[in-house]
């Protein structure tokens, strides 16, 4: 876990980026995804996880693309969530089907052990897909997460790379993949100078189809982390001096080069962090 945050800290701070276009928030960071990833159909946004912005940006390009065809949302949720992720998007939302969508194991954690992928922004991202699907466009959320509570999955990158692909060979020629998950999830490769070059990715198993992985930092940044399985998760928090709002593209010759765009937004601030849910007077009731 330590030295997956150490990672992502990395990454986030490997390529400066530009101060053009202007960069606000989610939308016009949304614009500048789609400006950057032109016809490629499988997007991945790598973020730190717990913020407000990047389930937000995914929503924005979610919106979008829509427009254009079907979209699968595909979130770091384990995979035995479908189900009730599935049910929600067919729902109307009230707080029964909420309540049903929340009491899945994945979104009921101790705060100690949220790494920052249970929270507020999140559920808001699965609620804007409802929306969408319930005005009639084709979208579906895809939990890709192999992994299980405080379990260890030694092929955990590569599992997920093959939940997505089977993902995105299910969509029509006019589909897209919108993919939020870590930022370390989503490189093409390794930084080589990080000393875990051979460590893998979700995203390095998936180059040979149309990507554009995409790594979003913040000029001001606060993010939720678990550094080890013995410290109780935190809030990190910091200022990159050097960048300033804006996107930045690698060089496609390069096939070393981490993501293929970085995207600066400027701030990072962190969302409410999901309780779990108390128990049901039923349950409670059977204890």
């Amino acid at each position: 876990m330590r030295r997956i945050a150490a990672i992502s800290l990395l990454c986030a701070a490997s390529i400066p980026a530009a101060a053009t276009p202007a960069i606000t928030g989610a939308d016009t960071g949304a614009r500048a995804i789609i400006e950057a990833a032109g016809d490629a159909r499988l997007v991945m946004v790598g973020e730190l996880h717990g913020t407000r912005e990047a389930p937000a940006l995914v929503a924005a390009l979610a919106r979008h693309y829509v427009d254009h065809g079907p979209v699968v949302v595909a979130l770091e949720v384990h995979a035995s969530e479908h189900p009730r992720l599935r049910a929600y998007l067919a729902s109307d939302g009230n707080d029964r089907a909420r309540r049903a969508l929340r009491s899945g194991a994945f979104w009921n954690v101790p705060r100690e052990r949220n790494d920052g992928r249970r929270t507020q922004a999140m559920l808001e991202l699965v609620e804007a897909a409802r929306r969408l699907r319930g005005a009639g466009h084709g979208i579906a959320v895809l939990p890709f997460d192999p992994a299980g509570p405080d379990q260890a999955h030694p092929t955990r990158d590569r599992d997920m790379a093959t939940v997505l692909r089977a993902g995105f060979d299910a969509l029509p020629a006019s589909g897209r993949m919108l993919v939020l998950t870590g930022n370390r999830h989503a490189m093409r490769a390794m930084p080589a100078d990080s000393g875990l070059r051979g460590l893998d990715t979700a995203a390095g198993y998936l180059l040979d189809l149309p990507l554009h992985s995409v790594n979003v930092i913040g000029v001001d940044w606060a993010f939720q982390a678990c550094m080890s399985m013995a410290e109780p998760c935190r809030r990190l928090e910091g200022r990159y001096e050097w960048a300033a709002p804006g996107s930045t593209t690698g060089d496609r010759a390069d096939a070393t080069r981490q993501f293929d765009q970085v995207l600066t937004l400027p701030r990072l601030t962190p969302s409410p962090l999901l309780e779990p849910l108390p128990p049901t007077p039923a349950a409670a009731a059977g204890r």
